[in-house]
């Protein structure tokens, strides 16, 4: 049976005909659709902080790793700040599991991927379509699913030997950023407690400007 998400929902099967309205997501699974392809892929053995910028994370993978991600919401991540997407019909869609909040005390969504995700035929709404493209990622809890991006709980020093000494500092956080991109790294003591990587819908030209949402959880 195709499972439906609609937040917290179980809701019918999807027809095939689109409704009239651009709605809150309503993610089935279906088994069938083909695999993806893929453009290009990061070169494993190179880690500067362009190609992270470039390939933070195969969100297919970790989409399909996590499994049957829900409808969340963050705070630091707005649709009005995200960069865009030539697609007037696609939803701006913030992913969240319950399985990764059970490792974080307070409970909390502790780890959300944003993005803008496709929504005019009932195939692009499937949860399995490979079509999103990911603006954002909010991160307080490690995860071996999020690859390089995988920050909490390293030691800030292995960070700068990966990209160098950070941009920027703001309210304990280490910035780094790249034209519309930016990775901010909050620091507990010697390690990162939590991140934040945000594609932005302007170049960044002075990091104090941006919103204080994105430099505290």
């Amino acid at each position: 049976m195709k499972i439906i998400l609609l937040g917290i929902h179980i809701v019918a099967l999807v027809s095939c005909q689109a409704p009239a309205e651009k709605t809150k997501p309503t993610l089935p699974v279906d088994d069938t659709i083909p695999e993806r392809i893929r453009v290009e892929t990061p070169n494993p053995f190179e880690d500067s902080l362009k190609a992270y910028f470039d390939f933070p994370l195969d969100f297919y993978a970790a989409k399909k790793e996590a499994r049957d991600m829900l409808d969340g919401y963050s705070k630091a991540f707005k649709e009005e700040s995200a960069h865009k997407v030539d697609d007037p019909e696609a939803l701006f869609y913030c992913y969240w599991n319950y399985a990764f909040d059970a490792k974080q005390v307070p409970v909390g969504r502790s780890l959300i991927f944003a993005t803008w995700k496709p929504w005019k035929t009932a195939k692009q709404r499937y949860y399995e379509t490979d079509n999103e493209t990911l603006v954002g990622i909010e991160s307080r809890i490690k995860w071996d699913g999020l690859k390089r991006s995988n920050f909490v709980g390293l030691k800030m020093h292995s960070v700068q030997t990966r990209f160098g000494q950070p941009m920027h500092t703001r309210n304990d956080c280490a910035l780094y950023y790249q034209e519309d991109k930016i990775l901010i790294l909050h620091q507990k003591g010697e390690k990162i407690d939590w991140f934040r990587y945000y594609w932005m819908n302007a170049k960044i030209e002075n990091p104090d400007s941006l919103s204080e949402a994105l430099f505290v959880w």
